[in-house]
């Protein structure tokens, strides 16, 4: 309650909003993301394997949904 209270003076539109929280989420999941670690002990992948195949395509995605809401916000300024 008190987030939404905080976005909604944001001059951005709420799915601009949205996609870069989820943006943030993605980039550089490491060491520190306790799911990495999971991931890596579940499938027993090597640093380098969830590296190439976690950590980059994550951050691949988490830059891809950031121009995504960057276009979004040229295509819709204010909803």
């Amino acid at each position: 309650a008190v987030s939404c209270q905080v976005l909604a003076g944001y001059p951005l539109p709420p799915v601009t909003l949205a996609l870069l929280i989820a943006s943030g989420a993605f980039v550089l999941s490491y060491v520190a993301d306790p799911y990495f670690w999971l991931i890596k002990r579940s499938t027993g992948a090597s640093m380098a394997q969830m590296v190439r195949g976690y950590t980059l395509p994550l951050s691949l995605l988490g830059m891809a949904s950031f121009l995504l809401a960057a276009v979004s916000s040229l295509i819709w300024p204010q909803i």
